[in-house]
């Protein structure tokens, strides 16, 4: 009888097969046409903030990371949970393989308790002078906007953070989570023959492996009447993979209504040795739209001042457009 000779799997297998997939599902998302979608992306990203705060940022050269769970919209997380539930449900109900069919009953099962790690996002708009963003995060009007440069706001102070664009579409909420499960299926069954499982259930550990890839989508999709904000956010995530030496402090803050939890994670500065521009070792400000509610002649002049203070030179400030006075 010929002996066939099979991979044993263990930790270091595992963690080698799953580094290879997500090399594998990146270059799907470039070249996979249900996956390759087209993100407008800005070289600016707005913060909307109120003075206070505004004050805070600069000054502290941090940004505030709210918990997931705090945020205005009610079905933060739940919602992409939601529509990765309902993918799930949909491909099992057309699914003829029994083994398929237990990784895909083990995802659903287990999607909501696995993703359920600690989550905090700094929220930003790609567009400036929305009203909306004014009356809710700026004091109705009362506050400022902070243009930062998009592609510099990745660099933190030993924290490791995920960058994304919001989805609101669900037909391509769904059409991504679909694909990608299928794509991590199939990688498994052709590669099943080569492992020896002995020991390990399969069909468990690829429902995990899924979870694991899948489970970022669910702080990046929302629900289709949030559009307007064409919202880009950071993302810090705290488990037992990624920021597990956590070194920033867990703060609270109140709003009247709610005790919040949050982080302030300090932006990369001078004492860093990172080779990057000089000019960016500081948060990375661009412009500044100065609140509708606001005199703007007497802020503008106390913020160029301010902001000279702290090394910003010939920052951009301007006037919101919008007709919104309290």
């Amino acid at each position: 009888m010929k002996r066939t000779n099979k991979i044993k799997i263990n930790d270091a297998v595992w963690t080698n097969i799953n580094i290879q997939l997500g090399d594998y599902l990146l270059k799907e998302s470039f070249s996979n046409p249900n996956l390759n979608f087209k993100v407008e992306n800005t070289d600016i990203v707005y913060h909307y903030a109120t003075l206070e705060s505004f004050l805070s940022i600069v000054e502290s050269q941090s940004l505030y990371f709210t918990n997931l769970y705090y945020l205005n919209d009610r079905k933060e997380y739940k919602y992409g949970v939601e529509i990765i539930s309902d993918t799930l449900k949909h491909q099992a109900h057309n699914e003829t393989s029994e083994s398929i069919l237990k990784i895909l009953n083990n995802v659903e099962k287990n999607l909501e308790s696995n993703t359920n790690s600690s989550r905090y996002v700094a929220c930003f708009s790609k567009n400036g002078d929305l009203l909306s963003q004014w009356r809710a995060y700026s004091n109705q009007g009362k506050g400022i906007s902070i243009g930062f440069k998009r592609d510099y706001l990745e660099y933190f102070d030993g924290a490791f953070l995920n960058c994304m664009n919001i989805e609101y579409r669900e037909k391509f909420q769904k059409k991504i989570i679909n694909e990608i499960i299928k794509i991590i299926i199939a990688y498994f069954e052709n590669i099943k023959t080569a492992i020896d499982w002995e020991g390990y259930n399969y069909e468990f550990l690829v429902s995990k492996s899924i979870i694991s890839f899948i489970e970022d989508f669910t702080s990046s999709f929302k629900d289709s009447s949030f559009d307007e904000e064409k919202e880009f956010r950071l993302e810090y995530k705290i488990d037992g993979n990624i920021n597990k030496n956590n070194n920033n402090k867990l703060l609270f803050r109140s709003n009247g209504n709610l005790i919040i939890p949050f982080y302030k994670i300090e932006y990369v500065n001078s004492k860093n040795e990172l080779s990057i521009e000089s000019e960016y070792k500081k948060l990375p400000i661009e412009k500044i739209i100065i609140g509708p509610s606001l005199d703007y002649e007497l802020n503008k002049n106390a913020i160029e001042i301010f902001l000279l203070k702290f090394g910003y030179e010939n920052i951009k400030i301007i006037q919101s457009k919008i007709p919104y006075r309290i």
